[in-house]
Parts: structure tokens; sequence; C-alpha cells
């Protein structure tokens, strides 16, 4: 994300890699024409976050942890906002057990039952279609929203 979208930010906040119940900072920043990427490990300790640096720093939420690298930076690290909107369904791609097809569902908030969307994005796609589940179609004006959103964004930085 970092790499594919710089204009959003340079600092990420992650879980760790490691199974345990912390977190990771993962930074990435230009310096001499290269870019350089970091890795922090952030512990949890009780309800505290620790930031495993040289001098262990302690937070009171993952908040203080994002305040901590923008603060210590001069502001040179920017936590990463893709400028999207948000989705309000959660949805996933499953195979349709009687036809082999990939649909979208989204499970229904009390039941146990997912629902299936048909239309739009939600229609069924076939295994063995071709087709792309985002469509290409409209790129140009999409790319044109995404030009306009990094330009509002770019006028309120400054």
């Amino acid at each position: 994300l970092l790499e594919r979208y710089p204009e959003c930010g340079n600092l990420l906040l992650r879980p760790s890699g490691d199974g345990a119940d912390g977190v990771s900072v993962t930074t990435r920043q230009m310096h001499n024409g290269t870019h350089v990427v970091r890795h922090y490990k952030v512990k949890r300790e009780g309800p505290k976050y620790v930031i495993d640096v040289e001098q262990p720093f302690s937070c009171t939420s993952l908040d203080a942890v994002v305040n901590y690298f923008v603060s210590h930076t001069k502001k040179a690290l920017v936590p990463f906002l893709l400028d999207e909107d948000y989705e309000k369904v959660l949805g996933y791609v499953e195979a349709d057990k009687e036809n082999g097809e990939n649909v979208w569902v989204a499970p229904s908030a009390p039941g146990p039952e997912p629902k299936v969307f048909n239309g739009g994005l939600a229609r069924k796609l076939p295994v063995s279609s071709a087709q792309p589940l985002f469509p290409t179609a409209g790129l140009a004006d999409m790319t044109a929203e995404l030009q306009k959103k990094l330009e509002k964004r770019r006028a309120l930085e400054h």
C-alpha cells in the first residue's frame, strides 16, 4: 500500500507478523533517491502499547502510537489514509456449492444465512469466466475522480 499509493501517506499500522497481540508500524521514505522501508515492533503489555525502540516508549492507545511516530519525526511521517469510500456491508466471494460459480455474498446481521446479491459487482461470476471481478469500463472516469481527490488533499496540506 505504501508503495502503490505514496500520496496517501508513508506510515502504516498493521498486525504484527509474529502472531502475538502486538502490532507493527511500517514506514516508507525517500532517502538519497532510494525508498527506505522500516518496520517497528509495538508490543502489547496489559492495557498499554510499548514501542520497541532504543528507549521503549509506552502508549495508552494505537492512536497514541501513530502520534508518537508523527511527532518524533517532525511530521515527516504521515499516517496512511486511502482516499476511498468505506464499505457499509461486509461481503466476500464464495464458490456456489451447487454449480461451482463464484458469488458475492454478504451475511445478514441477525441470522447465520448469508444473502446473495445479484446485480452490479454482486452478480454471479462463473469460475471459468475470464471476467474480472471489478470492471475496467469507466477506468478513465475513476482515474479523473482519484486525481480530483488527490488535488483536494494536496490543497488541504498547504
